[in-house]
């Protein structure tokens, strides 16, 4: 069997599997499709040439890392947006009221979020992410495993990301129902 042949029946055979795995995480099919053919294509150039005893264990393995990948991402891009609004508040610049208001509700929305976290994992979450400490540092401080540290961490990332996305579209459709409440109202005075 050819490399490539058995690269098209590991997909067709774990391929949807895969896929429902991450779906569960990223709560859109579309994201969910793009990294799984990212973790078909990684885990084919990873194994070539190499006898994989447990295929469906490795692309398990690579589905989850990809999906830590992911989580981070969008993390460092929520840490990109918590730089601006420190900027915000911090800057000799004078940003708009609009944007001071986006900010604070971003913050407040994060807040929220790490909140609804389990006590352990709030407190990994906070250490490694507020104040910026090492997964050993903070495995130390709360007498747990760096690996358990990343574990706490990497699952809060996952909760956090997905309540803030669920914030941020309940936000987005009060605005837009009290924009078309606005207009119905201003129909009915004319």
């Amino acid at each position: 069997m050819t490399i490539s042949s058995l690269f098209e029946k590991q997909y067709r055979q774990y391929g949807p599997e895969v896929k429902n795995f991450i779906a569960k995480y990223v709560s859109n099919y579309s994201t969910a499709e793009d990294i799984t053919h990212d973790v078909f294509i990684k885990a084919h150039k990873a194994a070539q040439g190499k006898t994989i005893e447990n295929p469906r264990a490795y692309l398990f393995a690579a589905a989850r890392n990809h999906l830590l990948n992911h989580f981070r991402r969008r993390a460092n891009q929520q840490y990109d947006r918590t730089i601006e609004f420190d900027e915000l508040i911090h800057g000799n610049n004078n940003p708009s009221e609009e944007m001071r208001l986006e900010a604070r509700n971003d913050l407040k929305n994060l807040i929220t979020a790490i909140r609804t976290l389990p006590p352990r994992a709030q407190k990994a979450f906070i250490l490694s992410r507020i104040y910026r400490f090492s997964y050993l540092e903070v495995g130390k401080r709360m007498g747990i495993s760096p690996r358990t540290v990343e574990n706490h961490v990497a699952k809060s990332l996952i909760i956090c990301t997905r309540l803030m996305a669920k914030y941020n579209s309940a936000q987005n459709q009060s605005v837009e129902s009290n924009i078309t409440d606005l207009a119905t109202h201003r129909d009915t005075i004319k």
